[in-house]
This record gives structure tokens, C-alpha cells and sequence, in this order.
């Protein structure tokens, strides 16, 4: 079925995808699947009624016939109906039926016009016309070009190893464009410039939200049991919540008995020790399935990537003389959300045990929510594009050397760099942001700062090797301007099965590829992992080293002894320093002679 088809009748689409495959070997893609009730004309043909499985294409082929076919001469039996009585005139093709319903739609009968002539052929939508045509004139030759996409299942696996690609940018899909077009029409700003925005919501899938209120409270008393055994969680917990309350962005409500969907995030604690500022953030849950196997997550559209990938941010960052880093203070938190999307975002919570449970309804951008973050970075985007004639600088560094809630930026001398600070304050400040944990390899920058804004662990031991900074993840060292890669702390497991390696694997985070060779063989076992047939707890890696040809090691070597080498020797090595600033490395390259 085509996507304007599909469109026009406003058929549900769900995801479902399906690698199609054409004459010559060409293949195209289809991500939707639609249902559809198919029947005949008109009652008096057929009472032909059957629901079919579509998968959706932008184009099914071109437009049949290819030119427009003389039948003045045939002779038609006036006592049938036609399928299509216009069926010598070229017209698109809106959808294919498939092999498995084909013969259920024939009926008995089939008349030949003549020996020259194609045949008609009986079926539940009427009489069909098939077979081929006597050329009577030059047609015209026309040639068509068309591009077809190559995808294959195994494709679809490596997502795991998309962190150590480039992302090239896409077409917005129709869904994205949407998006797009929803975020315009809706999303205004406040008094104090914050923005105020809407769900992206998909509305026929939100009317199939189910009850959730019963699995909210379940997941809540889940949580005062782990307090019980462990209180530091539960003050720690408490403080958040009641930070949440005190800031505005979450009101108790009652809870009306109206019939508009509403929806309960079920909520949990994620400890974050080496964070410089939040130790425990809480994590709103809304992908957990309502009553009807629906969740908040399923109405919501994601909606298209805004900011440029990390590997072009990081490049552009190295070749800035003067480093200057800093991200958004509660960043999400930062922009409202219509009063009528809150009841879709409500909460269960009390401060003890003994308390009445309270209804809440958060009224920020919620992380966790299949929309926020292209709501947040979208904000951004916004708020760059009205600043660009006050703060030219300041919006060009906000709409490129962002990446999520993180800034990575730079200037080539001292007043440049206290300039862009002073620039992006105010930019920021307009749209209700706050900027953060600065933090420069020119420690002279930071000190017009106030002590809070600026990261405290980083410039109290600046000078010293063993205080690195996390940078989006990696670990970077002030002074010498270079980033860190330090091996993880592994877990105590003797026995590898491949979720073990995988979450090895995961825990080297090499954005750049600079360290590839140490990652290397966590990737080769996790794609003999996606080549073989496992079970659900998982094969043993010396069971996927006897089913594999793909990788040959030295005789007495196997993977289980090659991994636990592996994991001891890079523990025990010193944090490797990589990647010097690249105007540093472009001036030697310049400065070799040339023999």
C-alpha cells in the first residue's frame, strides 16, 4: 500500500518492518504495516468482505498501463461488470494484494475476446482484464529512474556499534515532519521567556491508553521496601522529590473521574556516586505497559535528531586553542508543558510509609518520555535561531557545539573566550536556562565566574593527573587539554556468557575510535553472538568459539582465556592520554619538510 493511500484513508499505521525484494535482486525497506477491510464496488457485484495485512511503501510501482490502450475495437459482453472500467487509462497503482488471499478472489468463469485479445477473468470485485496487447502504434519510449535503499536484517543488529560510526543525515520521514510542524504550531514562551511546549502526541494511540494507576503503585511500594533496608536512598530520594515540588515543577491534584486518557509514571532511583552535583536522579518510567499493552512511549513521536553527532562536536572542539565546556542545569526541567498534556505525565508519592499516597502532575519535559529529548534540543535549536542577532557568537556556539545538555566549545584567545561566556549566559538566561560546571584548560577564564558555576573538582586540583573531568562521557584532563580513556571497574563474574561481554563492551565508551584495538574483540564475540543460535541465558564463550569459524586464535588460546587476560591487563593499566588538540598537531604536520 503507498504512504498517500494509506494517508487518504486515514488507515492506523503500526511499526513493522519488512526488507521487500524486487526483480534484479533490488530490495526496499517498509517500517509500517496498516490493516484494512477490503470489499468490492458495490454489493450487487459481491458480498466479498475480508480484512488484509498491508506494509506501507512511499511507491508500489509506476503507473499501469504505461500508455493509454485502444479498446474501441473490443467487443465486451454486455451482461458483465468490470473491476475496472477504466482500466485501459495509465493510473497509479495504490496497493498489491498478496499471493495467499489471490485465489480466494477468483469466481468461475473466463472469456477470451479474441485470439489476439487478453482475457477476462471472474472475481469478487467483478470482471478482470489480464494478458498482453497488440501493438497498432509507435509508443514513445520513456525511461524512469528510481532509487531503491539495500537493507538487510543483519543491518538492523548493529545498533550496538553506532556510538563508533558516522551518522550521515536523513530524510525526515512523514512522522518527523509532523513533528516538526506540531512543535511549531504549539510551542510558545512564557513571560520569563521559558519555553512552554506540547506532546507530540500521536492521537489515535493515546485513546488506547489503558489503566496504569494499579502498576504505579505497585512500583511505589517496590520503593519503600528498598528504603526500609536502606535509608540513605530513601532521604536522598525524599530530597528529590521535594526539590521537584519546591521548584514548581510537579502539583498536587485530585483525580477526577473524567473520561480524557490520563497516564501514571511509575518511577524508580538511579545512583549517579561520581557525579559532581547530582548523586540520585529519579528515573520516570513511561514505557511501562498500561492495561491494554499500550504505553505513553507508544502515542508519543520521537521526532528527527536536531543537533549534529558527537564525533563532528568533539573534532570541531580539538581545534580551538582554548577549551571551554559547560552543560544546562536541569536542563529538562527548564521548559513547561501545556496544562493539558500534565495529566498524561501524573505520579504516585508520599514522604514515608505512613503517609497518604498523593496524586501528582509533573509540569516540565520529562526525561524518560519517548519526546524529550527532541523537545529540549529543539528548545535550544529556537532559542539559538531568535538570539542570532543580539548574540551572534553565542547562538552559532548553542546551534553546533551542543550535544544534549552538554557545551563543547572553544575560542583561540583569553577576551574572546570571556566574551563567549558572557554571551552565553545571557542567551541562555533569555530562554530560562542555566550553564553550569564550567570548566576551561585556561583557568584565568573561570574566575569571573561565581564559585558555583564553575566545576569545583576540576580547577581545585587542576594541576593534578588523577582529577579527570567527564566531558559527555569521556573523561577529560584540564591541564594537559587531552582526553582519558580508563578501563571500567569489571564485575566479579568468572563465567562469561555473552551478556557479560556485551555489557563489557558497553562500558568502553570510544566515541571517537581512538582506542579501538582494545574494543575489538568484545565487538568480534558480539557479532558471533548475533551469527549464532543462542538460548535464552545465554551460550558460554568457549560454546561460541565451537561454533564459529570466523575467528582463529593461537592454539591453547579460547575466548573465555583471551577476555579474563583482556579485562586484567586493562585494569592495571595507566589512564591512556589521547588525542592532542588538532591546531597543535596541524602546526608540526605543516612544519615537516618536504622531501
Amino acid at each position: 500500500m503507498t504512504v498517500q493511500f494509506c494517508q487518504k484513508l486515514s488507515f492506523i499505521q503500526k511499526p513493522k518492518y519488512l526488507t521487500v525484494q524486487g526483480i534484479g535482486g533490488s530490495k526496499t525497506v517498509s517500517r509500517k504495516i496498516a490493516v484494512a477491510t477490503v470489499a468490492s464496488r458495490s454489493d450487487q457485484i459481491s458480498t466479498y468482505n475480508s480484512e488484509m495485512k498491508f506494509f506501507v511503501l512511499p511507491e508500489l510501482t509506476v503507473s499501469l498501463p504505461t500508455s493509454k490502450i485502444n479498446v474501441s475495437h473490443w467487443r465486451f459482453p454486455e451482461d458483465i461488470v468490470l473491476a475496472d472500467p477504466t482500466f485501459f487509462e495509465p493510473d497509479r497503482v495504490d496497493i498489491i494484494i498478496g499471493a495467499e488471499h489471490y485465489y480466494y478472489l477468483l469466481e468461475e468463469g473466463r472469456i477470451r475476446l479474441a485470439d489476439d485479445s487478453p482475457v477476462l477473468q471472474n472475481s469478487v470485485f467483478g470482471w478482470i482484464v489480464s494478458g498482453s496487447v497488440p501493438v497498432e502504434e509507435r509508443i514513445q519510449q520513456s525511461t524512469v529512474a528510481y532509487t531503491c535503499t539495500l537493507a538487510d536484517v543483519h543491518n538492523q543488529l548493529t545498533k550496538f556499534w553506532e556510538v563508533e560510526t558516522c551518522r550521515s543525515n536523513s530524510i525526515q520521514s512523514v512522522e518527523e515532519t509532523v513533528c516538526e510542524n506540531l512543535f511549531d504550531q504549539t510551542t510558545t514562551r512564557d513571560k520569563s521567556g521559558r519555553f512552554v511546549v506540547s506532546l507530540p502526541k500521536k492521537e489515535f494511540v493515546i485513546k488506547q491508553l489503558g489503566e496504569s494507576r494499579n502498576t504505579a503503585m505497585k512500583r511505589l511500594t517496590g520503593m519503600e521496601r528498598r528504603f526500609q533496608s536502606n535509608p540513605g536512598l530513601q532521604s536522598a530520594y525524599r530530597e528529590f522529590m521535594s526539590d521537584y515540588e519546591r521548584r514548581g515543577h510537579m502539583r498536587q491534584v485530585n483525580e477526577p473521574n473524567d473520561e480524557a486518557p490520563v497516564y501514571y509514571l511509575p518511577h524508580h532511583a538511579v545512583l549517579k556516586p561520581d557525579s559532581t552535583t547530582t548523586k540520585l536522579r529519579v528515573v520516570f518510567d513511561a514505557s511501562c505497559k498500561t492495561t491494554t499493552g499500550v504505553s505513553l512511549n507508544d502515542a508519543l513521536i520521537v521526532g528527527p535528531v536536531v543537533q549534529d553527532d558527537l564525533l563532528s562536536i568533539v573534532i570541531r572542539f580539538r581545534f580551538h586553542k582554548i577549551a571551554i565546556v559547560a552543560d544546562i542545569e536541569k536542563m529538562y526541567r527548564m521548559i513547561q508543558m501545556q496544562c493539558t498534556d500534565q495529566r498524561l505525565h501524573r505520579i504516585l508519592w508520599r514522604d514515608s510509609s505512613d503517609a497518604p499516597i498523593r496524586t501528582y502532575e509533573l509540569s516540565t519535559v520529562t526525561y524518560g518520555t519517548a519526546a524529550a529529548p527532541y523537545l529540549v534540543t529543539k528548545c535550544l535549536e529556537r532559542l539559538a535561531q531568535t538570539g542570532r542577532s543580539t548574540y551572534p557568537h553565542a547562538a552559532e556556539v548553542l546551534e553546533k557545539d551542543f550535544y544534549m545538555d552538554g557545551q563543547l566549545t572553544g575560542t583561540e584567545n583569553l577576551e574572546e573566550g570571556k566574551q563567549l561566556i558572557r554571551e552565553m549566559q545571557k542567551l541562555m538566561a533569555s530562554g530560562g536556562f542555566i550553564l553550569r560546571k564550567w570548566n576551561s584548560n585556561c583557568r584565568t577564564l573561570l574566575e569571573d565566574l561565581p564559585a558555583d558555576l564553575v566545576n569545583d573538582r576540576a580547577t581545585f586540583e587542576l594541576d593534578s593527573s588523577n582529577s579527570p573531568v567527564k566531558t559527555l562521557g569521556l573523561l577529560r584532563e584540564p591541564r594537559s587539554d587531552k582526553f582519558l580513556f580508563i578501563s571500567p571497574k569489571w564485575n566479579s563474574e568468572t563465567v562469561f556468557t555473552k551478556r557479560i561481554v556485551l555489557a563489557d563492551a558497553a562500558r568502553l565508551f570510544d566515541p571517537l575510535g581512538l582506542v579501538g584495538p582494545v574494543v575489538d574483540l568484545a565487538n568480534n564475540i558480539g557479532m558471533i553472538r548475533f551469527q549464532t543460535i543462542c538460548n535464552r541465558s545465554g551460550w558460554i564463550i568457549d560454546e561460541i568459539c565451537e561454533h564459529s569459524h570466523h575467528y582463529q586464535y593461537p592454539d591453547g588460546c579460547n575466548f573465555r582465556k583471551t577476555w579474563s587476560s583482556s579485562r586484567y591487563t586493562d585494569s592495571a593499566m595507566h589512564p591512556i592520554r589521547l588525542m592532542e588538540p588538532l591546531y597543535t598537531f596541524v602546526a608540526r604536520l605543516v612544519m615537516v619538510p618536504w622531501k
